[in-house]
């Protein structure tokens, strides 16, 4: 199953220096364009899709990208991101978005995939999920139909070192999930082989427990200048073994940065 992954496309006026959300829609619009070249099987949007400012704006950049993806011809899953609720509410984003639940599962070409809502309780920037999503998480992992389970969330369920990273090294508990220990036995033990996340705006590859965890890069941030944005994305080749072949892409100028085989 080959997907187009993108992540933090931020869009909406500039809140925060490094994130030029005007040039969010442009770049996505480019990316969806890759992505048809490339025959992707599945577009997986990993969340933050616009620059919180308020209700009123937050809507209209959110049915604006919606709409992006909607024009795709591909389909397009989506997860919560923590500046997706800031002035929306989960409702808004399931409405425009098109979302079953805010967490939820499909079944596509021999894959279980599993969209988790790690927003659901947020401290701050932690990102964290009720003992009733853990539950049907672990449900849904139980199931034996002979589908490669994959599992999605905004926040990474893996430890990370966050030396370097810009935006978490003054609060690096501000990445994570709470409760990551349960989930990490929740997903040990339903033998999932890859989680894929976004939030950290970095590209991020570890391994625990037989799973592999890969942090995506966003698609907006321009860090260390102001602009122009490097529109940032990956595609991946997911085998029924597990196997991913992931290649690191960058639109401005257009370039592969690298390539992981885990």
């Amino acid at each position: 199953m080959r997907i187009a992954f993108v992540s933090d496309i931020h869009s909406g006026p500039e809140t925060v220096e490094c994130r030029p959300g005007r040039e969010a829609l442009p770049l996505l619009e480019r990316f969806i364009d890759i992505a048809r070249e490339e025959r992707a099987d599945a577009i997986i949007d990993l969340g933050d899709r616009v620059n919180n400012t308020d209700h009123a704006a937050d809507l209209g950049n959110l049915e604006a990208v919606a709409s992006a993806f909607a024009s795709s011809g591909i389909k397009a899953y989506h997860v919560i991101g923590n500046h997706d609720v800031h002035f929306l509410t989960t409702d808004d984003n399931a409405r425009v978005l098109g979302l079953p639940a805010p967490y939820y599962s499909a079944v596509q070409d021999g894959f279980r995939l599993i969209f988790l809502d790690t927003s659901e309780v947020l401290e701050g920037g932690r990102g964290g999920i009720s003992s009733a999503q853990m539950d049907w998480l672990a449900s849904e992992l139980s199931q034996d139909d002979g589908l490669v389970p994959l599992v999605f969330s905004h926040h990474p369920l893996c430890l990370q070192d966050q030396r370097g990273n810009p935006f978490f090294v003054d609060h690096p508990d501000g990445y994570s999930v709470a409760g990551m220990e349960r989930i990490a036995g929740i997903i040990g033990r339903g033998r999932v082989p890859v989680c894929f996340s976004g939030h950290t705006h970095w590209m991020y590859t570890c391994r625990a427990d037989g799973t592999s965890f890969l942090c995506l890069p966003s698609l907006l941030e321009s860090y260390p200048v102001l602009s122009p944005a490097p529109g940032r994305f990956c595609i991946a080749d997911v085998s029924e073994d597990g196997m991913v072949d992931i290649s690191e892409e960058m639109l401005v100028p257009r370039r592969t940065l690298g390539r992981h085989i885990l």
